[in-house]
């Protein structure tokens, strides 16, 4: 990452990593003895379900070749950040510099 610049660009080149990286680090097993590391901000969250319940995730997130875990949190940002749960006018902001963001980051990949 670019030292001392601002959080757009390290956002950017961390995209930019990730994507270069992504076909080797799929493939790479997890060494024995690796902690993982939890993004700064976030904590991990368990919930019970049924046994059938989780097969049938299992299946969907194969199905869309993605892990269960990035289908559950995706289902649950939807459901975090639609309209019925907060003001649509402060959604609609958060989506606009979400996708300027984004745009940044694919104009600076390219």
């Amino acid at each position: 990452m670019t030292e001392g610049s601002g959080p757009d660009t390290q956002l950017e080149d961390e995209i930019r990593w990730y994507q270069e990286n992504s076909a080797r680090l799929a493939r790479e097993d997890v060494p024995e003895g690796a902690a993982w590391k939890n993004a700064a901000g976030t904590t991990t969250i368990s919930i019970r379900m049924k046994l059938a319940d989780v097969e049938h995730l299992n299946k969907m997130a194969r199905e869309k070749g993605v892990p269960i875990s990035h289908l559950v949190r995706g289902w649950i940002m939807e459901r975090l950040c639609s309209p019925e749960a907060g003001d649509v006018n402060e959604a609609l902001h958060d989506f606009e510099a979400s996708l300027t963001r984004l745009r940044r980051a694919i104009n600076t990949a390219m």
